[in-house]
């Protein structure tokens, strides 16, 4: 990505209340973390750390989410 700043907006999403947000598997890429998720997991409980010393609630800023994933259905 040299030369080029990532572009959030392409992958912004908006809730049912009308309010932006970002999936962290989303942004994983653009934030240069390619297909590691373990490496990013880490990044997102510093950010949580950091948003609860700024005396900040969690859970109004950061979300558990999980994505299905498509499997075969004979279990290969």
């Amino acid at each position: 990505m040299e030369g080029s700043s990532p572009d959030f907006d392409s992958i912004k999403q908006i809730n049912v209340y009308g309010t932006d947000y970002w999936s962290a598997r989303d942004l994983m890429p653009l934030l240069g973390y390619a297909n590691k998720w373990q490496n990013f997991k880490e990044a997102i409980a510093r950010g949580m750390t950091a948003c609860e010393e700024a005396g900040n609630v969690v859970g109004d800023h950061f979300t558990d989410a999980t994505k299905m994933i498509a499997i075969s259905k004979s279990g290969n």
